[in-house]
């Protein structure tokens, strides 16, 4: 188990998450390419979009708008600031993108807007985090070299802190107490590579003394589709199925959004 230290912080806010989903069939590694379409139909200069400077250089805070496949197609969760950019681009251009010389209109199939209350949880609250890349090059490093798994444990669970307090600064919530956060199973591990850095990405089960808002992105490339986290049941470890059920179940409800 690791914790966030005992800084203490204050009050919880209510903050409120847009859920777009489009007709545009869409797989994982052609998100890049939605989200630039996406860019260039918003304007550059509409920074929230994509988090650089007018001269390229990188903005470093949380990803308002972030991009991501449901069900196969294209989707944007956005939050706060995001949120509004996003509704007045699709109301000002109809969701028109250009895909090479061709102009395609993206239809929305669903729209949800939701008020999350960020609170502190009395119990431990479980989550499924799929596709979560963790480390920085340093810290990749320190993955690689670890002796054993006691300290690849610690590791990922002071990245998880990390992560989920970046997310709390960003909506200005100031934590009441202490964050304590478990890294409860490794489901599986993947190897891919992002801007031409080799990277990990993990899916896996954490809890946390923390109410989460469902498809909150953490950790790096939010932006692109990593890191979708999620709440679900808690399940006893020793039993082989319970993984398998538990996440057949959410990923088949609303988990996802």
């Amino acid at each position: 188990m690791h914790d966030s230290g005992s800084i203490v912080r204050y009050s919880a806010p209510e903050i409120k998450l847009l859920y777009m989903h489009f007709d545009l069939p869409l797989r994982g590694s052609a998100i890049n390419r939605f989200r630039a379409a996406v860019i260039e139909s918003a304007g550059r200069e509409h920074d929230l979009f994509h988090n650089h400077t007018p001269d390229g250089g990188r903005l470093l805070r949380y990803p308002l708008i972030q991009y991501r496949v449901r069900h196969g197609h294209a989707a944007i969760v956005a939050m706060e600031e995001g949120m509004q950019a996003v509704q007045e681009w699709y109301m000002r251009t109809g969701g028109e993108v250009r895909s090479g010389d061709a102009r395609i209109k993206l239809r929305v199939t669903h729209m949800e807007v939701e008020r999350h209350l960020l609170a502190m949880s009395p119990e431990p609250r479980w989550y499924f985090l799929k596709r979560y890349l963790p480390f920085n090059p340093e810290r990749y490093g320190q993955w690689l070299v670890a002796p054993s798994l006691i300290p690849r444990v610690e590791l990922l669970e002071r990245c998880l802190v990390a992560h989920v307090l970046t997310f709390a600064r960003a909506m200005n919530w100031r934590l009441p107490e202490r964050l304590d956060l478990c890294l409860q199973q490794i489901v599986q591990t993947k190897r891919v590579t992002f801007h031409g850095q080799p990277m990990v990405a993990f899916d896996l089960v954490f809890s946390a003394n923390a109410s989460l808002p469902l498809a909150l992105g953490l950790g790096r490339a939010v932006s692109h589709g990593y890191g979708v986290c999620f709440p679900v049941r808690p399940f006893r470890k020793d039993d082989p199925e319970a993984l398998t059920a538990m996440l057949a179940d959410d990923a088949a409800g609303e988990g996802h959004r």
